[in-house]
């Protein structure tokens, strides 16, 4: 699959997980992710809890049962901050795990930079928020955090460091 397609279907999964938060809230705080890979291959609950992703947030994050989900190469694992109405900010955390080094795209994304120590290849980019990502033999994982919201949202960037933390971990479970 070319990469370009890799890259705007990541972006269209982000989006739709933004969209789809005004319509259905994620579940709470307590719920676990049961989401698992085709295989006996990684699951979301296995990778991260939402204590995990609150520590990220500095609030409680709901496991977005909806728009996570799985194929026969990928899981997609999305985590929101539980807002108490539709106006207020928004934090969305999500995990992409796939099977093939096809989906690595860090040379796609303008100013990536590499990340020491993590995996074969890793990276930050400030696009669409926080994106890190890695590159293990043939497995690409690749997470986004943003902040979506109107008034005075917070700032991605400042997280950058929880983010590449959450990213290690990631990767520590996967290998």
């Amino acid at each position: 699959m070319p990469r370009r397609l890799i890259v705007a279907l990541a972006i269209l999964a982000l989006l739709a997980a933004a969209c789809g938060a005004d319509q259905a809230a994620p579940t709470t705080a307590g719920a676990t992710a049961t989401t698992s890979a085709p295989d006996e291959g990684p699951s979301c609950d296995a990778l991260l809890s939402p204590d995990d992703v609150a520590a990220l947030f500095g609030e409680p994050a709901g496991f977005d049962a909806e728009t996570s989900e799985e194929t026969e190469d990928t899981l997609n694992c999305v985590w929101q901050s539980v807002p108490a109405s539709v106006d207020e900010q928004r934090q969305v955390f999500q995990i992409q795990v796939y099977q093939g080094e096809d989906y690595y795209v860090a040379e796609l994304l303008e100013d990536a930079e590499p990340i020491e120590g993590i995996g074969d290849e890793a990276y930050f980019s400030p696009e669409l928020g926080v994106s890190v990502g890695f590159r293990e033999g043939d497995e690409v994982v690749m997470i986004t955090y943003s902040v979506l919201g109107s008034g005075e949202v917070l700032d991605p960037l400042t997280r950058k460091d929880q983010v590449i933390a959450l990213l290690r971990l990631v990767h520590d479970r996967l290998v």
